[in-house]
């Protein structure tokens, strides 16, 4: 899916002066489905960046963000070049550099806590006939779920 730390991979051409802390980089087309129900491409890698300022990086900065952009789309078939030190500038910190390692991602099924039974305040008996219908439609849906569960098994990407 992509990979934390190490170096970047950026567009032929683009200059990268090393100030800019290299986070990850995702390859938008091996993200599971639900997490693409977004206006996000699906294809292209998108990259992650920080910038460092007195010994510390943008994560952590009380002014707000530099002019780097934190994140860079890259759309599929950009030539691009790996980056490393000799490619940097002056400001590049190896101090920053993250050990590189692949990044994954799994589907996991949670149920809305509003539609979760036990998030009901009250027992069913003490419900006006409203709440009592939602209680019941969210119990159905619970079994339901539990039960597509049991078929299906362990759901996955």
């Amino acid at each position: 899916m992509g990979y934390l730390g190490g170096y970047p991979e950026l567009p032929a051409g683009m200059e990268w002066d090393g100030e800019q802390v290299f986070i990850a980089s995702v390859d938008l087309a091996a993200l599971p489905g639900r997490s693409r129900d977004t206006e996000l491409s699906r294809e292209g890698r998108v990259l992650f960046f920080a910038e460092t300022f007195d010994g510390r990086t943008t994560l952590d900065r009380p002014d707000g963000p530099p002019e780097f952009p934190y994140a860079l789309y890259i759309p599929p078939g950009t030539e691009t070049v790996a980056r490393d030190p000799s490619s940097a500038g002056d400001c590049f910190h190896e101090e920053y550099v993250l050990e590189r390692r692949p990044l994954g991602a799994e589907t996991i099924w949670d149920m809305d806590t509003t539609l979760d039974p036990d998030g009901f305040s009250r027992s069913p008996a003490d419900m006006d006939a409203g709440e009592r219908e939602s209680y019941e439609e969210a119990v159905a849906l619970k079994e339901a779920i539990e039960e597509f569960r049991s078929l299906a098994g362990q759901l996955s990407p």
